[in-house]
């Protein structure tokens, strides 16, 4: 999140804050002065996920190989002028930004939602203004960076402060990312990936001594400015009073547009008159909305503290900057979780410790489409596989067996069908001898919702293989579960499409007599794993049928209907029914349209829903 409203502040009214760079100019200068070590750039990488992934198509489940040909990109023109790169991961969520947190996710939830109303409307993927990254994105970054040999770092507190703090004591270059926090930090210079241009290897980069000198303030009176904007520890309703009344004070014009134009400058004004110590800091407190019993300041204010930094703004004694949480483990127990914490440090392995250590798991959002009753969500999916993995890792202890307990019935019935198994195989077999420039030209003719919720299914099920091999110390080479490995978003959605639509076995194998033969083990294996587990598989074909379908022909059944080319339409439905009264799986937007209630059914045989039956 950052602090609100800075962003716009610094690159809109106060650009003195802000100043371009060439970043091979800002090495020799760094190497010049600091002739012992290479420069060094820290990366904030969930910052950087947006500008890394490049793929035109994001709403398939991923373009991995293509996100790796991007990312090898980013890494070679840094190689290339002599910058050694750290890159740093969120590794844990602290409990006084778990609420902001959840708000997120909830945000997102509504995100989602509307990409797939669009999908179901349109037939095609969103634009770049609803992009959302691939599930699992941030998981298996870790992993592609650690493959190319590169410093990555998970953290084990905030990972804005480790960032922050990693850089000033190692007397790194600067910080790259997206994120006004670095720009609240006394550390070293913050550069911008949003405006990079690597081609070039520019960018911006922000001043804080010039922000503080334009706003009339001290480098320790930022946290605070930072606290009374708003962050992810004060939150906005808490402050959103004081900064009307500071602006009433600053600016008594009426002009709406001015006002949010100069809400830091108000804010940073009303600051500058207050007495720069605790007693200040509790005037201020006594002006702010807030039910906790403890001073939402101070704990936004010292969450800003570098390890050996002291605010005036703070009482001289309490908890040092940068003091570890206490793990509460002895004897075997502690030996275990040290083992886990370097894991997790070295981003080799990213639940175990968090298990653990904190018995905490967290799970982001992901393109599930939560309308669709046919298909539950990868957290109910995935849940026996969690508890499986908890039962590993927290063993008897006082009596407790960490054995998992039996989901309930209802939960465990995935509602596959036998054409979404042989489109998952299909694509993992194919894929193999594809290259990314290959992937790059696949064409999907068309859209479809239930693709795009299996696609994320099957990747976020990659991410909980990878914690339970973790889990079980590692007994499978994880570059085998990567999915650049296995899977590619656009071949798996033009394999659900021909499997649904009765294509040959020949063909969704494009005619490979070796992976026909694969196929046929992989598929006779789980067939008798289904039957250990009582259970069958029912074909159910659901048929995309439309007039440029028929007409595309039995070889190309994707007509003209590119990707690309469906972004430019306007947001109406070109996919209409060839038959009266059939809305189809897309209707049309209009007081009808089932796209608000989930993916329209076709009548007859085809309105049954795939799913696991009971033998």
């Amino acid at each position: 999140m950052g602090v609100k409203g800075l962003q716009g502040f610094v690159d809109h009214a106060c650009p003195q804050a802000s100043m371009w760079v060439n970043l091979k100019e800002m090495a020799k200068q760094h190497q010049h002065s600091h002739p012992e070590s290479p420069p060094v750039l820290v990366v904030d990488a969930m910052g950087c996920l947006r500008f890394w992934y490049t793929p035109e198509a994001w709403v398939h489940g991923g373009q991995w190989r293509e996100y790796m040909q991007s990312l090898n990109t980013f890494v070679d023109a840094f190689s290339a002028i002599d910058i050694r790169l750290v890159f740093f991961f969120d590794g844990v969520i602290e409990q006084k930004k778990r609420h902001e947190w959840i708000k997120r996710r909830l945000r997102n939830n509504t995100e989602i939602a509307n990409i797939f109303q669009y999908i179901k409307a349109n037939g095609c993927q969103p634009g770049r203004n609803m992009f959302y990254i691939p599930s699992g994105l941030a998981t298996f970054t870790r992993f592609a960076l650690k493959s190319m040999g590169l410093d990555t770092i998970s953290s084990l507190k905030e990972a804005d402060y480790e960032i922050a703090n990693y850089a000033r004591e190692n007397g790194c270059m600067a910080i790259l990312g997206q994120d006004t926090d670095f720009l609240i930090y006394d550390t070293v210079p913050y550069i911008s990936v949003s405006k990079l241009q690597l081609g070039k290897l520019t960018t911006v980069m922000y001043s804080r001594e010039s922000l503080c000198r334009i706003l009339c303030l001290q480098q320790t009176d930022l946290p605070l400015l930072a606290c009374l904007l708003s962050n992810d520890v004060v939150p906005e309703q808490a402050v959103q009073g004081l900064k009307h009344r500071c602006l009433a004070r600053y600016l008594p014009s009426d002009s709406r547009a001015r006002q949010r134009k100069e809400v830091v400058a108000a804010v940073a004004h009303y600051i500058s008159g207050i007495s720069r110590s605790h007693d200040g800091l509790k005037e201020v407190e006594s002006n702010i909305q807030h039910a906790s019993s403890e001073s939402l300041l101070e704990v936004g204010v010292r969450s800003y503290l570098l390890t050996g930094q002291y605010s005036p703004w703070l009482p001289k004694s309490g908890t040092p900057p940068g003091a570890d949480q206490h793990e509460n483990a002895t004897g075997p127990a502690q030996s275990i979780l040290q083992f886990a914490k370097e894991k997790h440090i070295k981003a080799e392995s990213s639940t175990v410790y968090k298990i653990l250590n904190a018995r905490e798991v967290d799970c982001s959002n992901t393109l599930e489409d939560e309308l669709d009753t046919e298909l539950p969500g990868q957290a109910i999916v995935y849940r026996p596989a969690r508890q499986s993995i908890y039962g590993i890792l927290l063993t008897e202890r006082n009596g407790q067996s960490g054995a998992a307990k039996p989901c309930p019935t209802s939960y465990q019935a995935s509602q596959i069908c036998q054409e979404d198994l042989d489109a998952y195989l299909a694509q993992a077999l194919c894929i193999r001898d594809k290259s990314a420039d290959h992937l790059a030209q696949i064409q999907v003719p068309c859209v479809d919702s239930r693709a795009v919720h299996l696609a994320s299914l099957f990747v976020r099920g990659l991410s909980v293989l990878v914690s339970a091999n973790s889990a079980c110390g590692f007994p499978f080479k994880m570059v085998d579960l990567m999915p650049w490995e296995v899977f590619d978003g656009k071949l798996f959605h033009t394999k659900y499409l021909q499997s649904h639509n009765g294509c040959t076995m020949e063909d969704l194998l494009e005619k490979k007599d070796v992976l026909l033969q694969e196929f046929q083990k992989l598929k006779s294996l789980i067939d008798s794993i289904c039957v250990r587990k009582n259970r069958s598989i029912q074909s159910n074909p659901q048929p995309w049928v439309t007039e440029n379908w028929e007409r595309s022909g039995p070889r190309d059944r994707g007509g003209s209907h590119h990707m690309a080319q469906c972004e430019q339409r306007p947001h109406t439905s070109p996919f209409l029914s060839h038959h009266q009264g059939y809305q189809g799986r897309y209707p049309q937007p209009g007081p009808a349209n089932r796209a608000q209630t989930g993916r329209g059914s076709r009548p007859g045989r085809y309105n049954r829903r795939p799913q696991l039956y009971p033998r």
